[in-house]
């Protein structure tokens, strides 16, 4: 495929993104955020910000417009069909251990501005634990740093959490009723990692390196990648993304397992490694891509052009590779459930695709516009119209969608301005 191949393993130089990339958010379409050698004045940053935009988008949410209806809300708030809880901070992770645990963790942080990957802190800050029906029960308090990325897995009453904090360390601990058995991973500034439960395994990265943990250890180290690693990723089978209370651990010996581990860098470079940890394969595309996804419920490894704003699937068979285009937008996460892939975008859309291998069926379940300190909510074909982002920027008033997961029946969302939705899918 044009500007796709097989690498020939010849070191080169990354690639600058350009300035005029299409789709650019102001605050978090740049997965990863990257220091300027030069920092603007704050008389300059004034003189040429809007007021009233980026001021108000960096305020918490005050109220919400549902079917014409204001209301004002801190905290928990019912509609006929969904619920809605406002924390009024912002959010930064959320994870669900299984289909139907009791909690929901959802981490947060003071304050809305955007903030750099590798800028790394160690304040005060909160996890929030709801239940599936939004109702806040813990309210678990941590000095690391607020938590960028967590995972979570119920097993039988206790859940396994493994976190990674703002001061660049990742935790593991277990959760009943109360944290314990707290275990700080020694590996400095990490950035982002997975987890591959069935192996107690964690595939990690500072950004420049990437790093195989098992058992709190580090097993290998690869440090021959050229250019920032901005995504990774876990390709396994259907067993360990769907399981749920009370499922074993895979007795399949790791030597004989499936498994394969994939780095994306900025440059568009994809690294492939198999189960021995050892570099199988290197793939190049054009710069722009930024993340990427395997899901196994769907079997479908997913990449993101943040540039161009698509987002395909990537085929990656033997020593050969293809791509296909399954969306003509950007995803900020993705969770695939009963064969489908739940979609949150940059523009706090959700929707619903059922995948095959020639085409995409979408349907939009669900979107939040912004307007200052007030959230419209859209649930059905008639808002969806009323909402189209037709004829305004791509980043006029979007809102993130941090994460998405399916609980016993409600599909819970997380969106960066400190709301927590769960819509009734029955």
């Amino acid at each position: 495929m044009r500007g796709e191949s097989q690498d020939d393993y010849k070191p080169e130089q990354s690639k600058t993104l350009s300035s005029r990339a299409k789709g650019y958010k102001k605050k978090s379409l740049d997965i990863v955020r990257l220091e300027r050698g030069r920092v603007t004045s704050q008389e300059i940053l004034e003189k040429y910000r809007k007021p009233g935009i980026i001021e108000a988008m960096e305020r918490p949410i005050e109220s919400v417009v549902f079917r014409n209806k204001l209301s004002r809300v801190r905290g928990r708030i019912g509609f006929d069909d969904l619920a809605l809880y406002n924390i009024g901070k912002c959010i930064t992770a959320m994870s669900l251990p299984a289909k139907h645990s009791k909690y929901i963790f959802v981490g947060i942080k003071e304050g809305f501005q955007g903030e750099s990957t590798f800028r790394f802190s160690s304040e005060a800050s909160e996890v929030y634990l709801f239940d599936q029906s939004l109702n806040l029960r813990h309210v678990l308090s941590f000095k690391f740093g607020y938590c960028r990325k967590m995972e979570t897995i119920q097993e039988k009453n206790v859940i396994r959490c493994v976190a990674l904090f703002s001061d660049g360390f990742i935790r593991r601990f277990d959760f009943e009723e109360e944290i314990k058995n707290m275990t700080l991973i020694e590996t400095e500034e990490m950035v982002n990692f997975e987890i591959c439960w069935d192996y107690n395994l964690i595939f990690a990265t500072d950004g420049k390196v990437l790093v195989w943990i098992q058992q709190n250890s580090v097993v290998s180290v690869f440090s021959g990648v050229k250019g920032m690693i901005t995504s990774i990723t876990i390709k396994r089978g259907a067993l360990q993304e769907g399981r749920d209370e009370g499922c074993s651990l895979n007795c399949t010996p790791l030597d004989k397992s499936s498994l394969e581990f994939y780095a994306l860098c900025i440059s568009g470079k994809i690294f492939r490694f198999d189960y021995r940890f050892q570099e199988k394969k290197r793939i190049s595309f054009p710069s722009g891509y930024t993340f990427i996804k395997y899901l196994s419920q769907v079997a479908t490894l997913i990449i993101v052009d943040t540039l161009n704003n698509i987002t395909k699937v990537l085929y990656d068979e033997g020593d050969s590779q293809r791509t296909s285009t399954m969306f003509n937008y950007s995803l900020s996460c993705c969770r695939s459930s009963d064969k489908r892939i739940l979609i949150g975008g940059f523009d706090g859309t959700i929707r619903n695709a059922k995948v095959n291998k020639r085409k995409a069926r979408v349907k939009t379940l669900f979107q939040v516009v912004r307007k200052g300190d007030e959230v419209i909510l859209g649930h059905s074909e008639e808002e969806f119209k009323r909402l189209d982002s037709k004829g305004r920027p791509f980043n006029d008033n979007s809102e993130r969608v941090v994460d998405l997961c399916m609980g016993g029946s409600d599909l819970f969302a997380a969106y960066e301005c400190g709301i927590v939705v769960a819509l009734g899918l029955a």
